[in-house]
């Protein structure tokens, strides 16, 4: 996995090194309003920078295996964190060998005011 942080800030973005390669081999995703692309978490990605009047909207929505646990609290908790859509519970959690950043949390839940560093 990447980072994505530069001289201590949260950007958001990968190296340019990294942009350049990703953006070399991209593949564009879109749709008509109102369509919904599904992505792995981990998949590398991004988007223009919408110069229209109008908002960009964005919805999140996570899945993930019942036996895998997040590393930090969600910073926007619903009633619907842990529920189990299709399965059970099954009792053990998933682990594999692998290093990654300590996540940071959040001051806000908008990624963007992440990215400039709004509290």
């Amino acid at each position: 996995m990447h980072s994505l942080w530069h001289d201590g800030l949260f950007t958001g973005a990968v190296e340019p090194a990294l942009e350049r390669d990703f953006e070399a081999r991209a593949v564009s995703c879109t749709g008509q309003a109102g369509a919904v692309c599904f992505m792995h978490t981990r998949l590398a990605h991004g988007s223009a920078p919408n110069r229209s009047a109008l908002p960009r909207t964005l919805l999140i929505t996570v899945y993930a295996a019942a036996d895998a646990v997040a590393c930090s609290p969600n910073p926007v908790p619903s009633r619907h964190d842990g529920m189990i859509v299709r399965g059970r519970e099954p009792g053990r959690i998933r682990a594999t060998a692998y290093e990654l950043e300590t996540p940071a949390y959040p001051k806000t839940a908008s990624f963007f005011n992440q990215q400039a560093g709004v509290d």
